[in-house]
């Protein structure tokens, strides 16, 4: 079964009040722990300014505590890892674009976005099967862009575009993929597809906490969108005049849901 740290990557913001404003930096210091609450010793904690991308890194004591000191106003990312434990929170991205003037009239651009989330959303009381927690929520979304501008004349000019955006975005129980609940409770009636059956099934009791897993988990959404559009734009004087056509189809859009009966 995968570990979580639950603390992995943070935004920190180092600030100074007003009354306080000759003090120009502060000390970060927290404690590294996993999905089910113990410490994480001997962890990376790394603290990045998002400024300069500038680090700085320390090892987890045997209390799982990490201090920071002198860290100078600004805003930072606080993340963690150890061999041994799944990243929890994490974001990726990246992008290119590309501008090319093919002769004086006509003008082209490509660009490309590439973005993926990690998150691992903790219960408020830390249980095998998840809790209320949503658990491992994940986001993958890509995006396309081309476009053309030709300049007919010296008052008129022709512009298309042409957009395309694909994501994959879902959330699952921590416990996904272990015994169903037939064979872990003897509980009948509920999936056995390792691909959605495995911890104990969602437990409501009336001023507690939820027990088991999510009611509504897992969930898988996959949307894409395209976004043609056509526009030509004429120019007299002081004034313009833009006509086109934008068509925004959507692709398929699957919502699949599996709740505990």
């Amino acid at each position: 079964m995968r570990r979580y740290v639950p603390l992995v990557t943070l935004l920190v913001l180092c600030l100074t009040s007003p009354a306080l404003a000759q003090f120009e930096t502060a000390t970060v210091v927290g404690t590294v722990r996993d999905a089910s609450g113990g410490i994480v010793t001997d962890a990376k904690v790394s603290l990045t300014t998002t400024q300069t991308g500038v680090n700085a890194e320390r090892v987890t004591d045997p209390n799982g505590s990490f201090e920071f000191f002198t860290v100078q106003v600004g805003t930072y990312v606080l993340s963690a890892e150890k061999p041994g434990f799944s990243v929890a929170n994490t974001t990726n991205k990246a992008g290119g674009k590309v501008h090319l003037q093919v002769n004086p009239r006509l003008t082209a651009f490509g660009r490309v976005g590439w973005r993926d989330v990690d998150i691992f959303d903790d219960p408020n009381i830390p249980l095998p099967s998840g809790g209320a927690g949503n658990a491992e929520t994940y986001v993958r979304n890509k995006q396309l862009a081309l476009g053309t501008t030709y300049t007919a004349t010296s008052t008129s000019l022709l512009e298309v575009r042409f957009g395309w955006s694909g994501t994959e975005g879902g959330k699952n129980p921590a416990g996904l993929g272990t015994a169903s609940a037939l064979d872990a409770y003897g509980i009948s009636g509920l999936p056995s597809d390792p691909r959605v059956a495995g911890g104990l099934p969602t437990q409501l009791i009336t001023g507690f906490s939820d027990l088991g897993r999510q009611a509504m988990n897992p969930q898988w959404q996959y949307p894409t969108v395209y976004n043609p559009k056509v526009n030509y734009t004429w120019l007299a004087g002081r004034h313009s005049l833009k006509s086109g056509q934008r068509l925004r189809p959507n692709g398929a859009l699957a919502d699949v849901r599996f709740g505990s009966r």
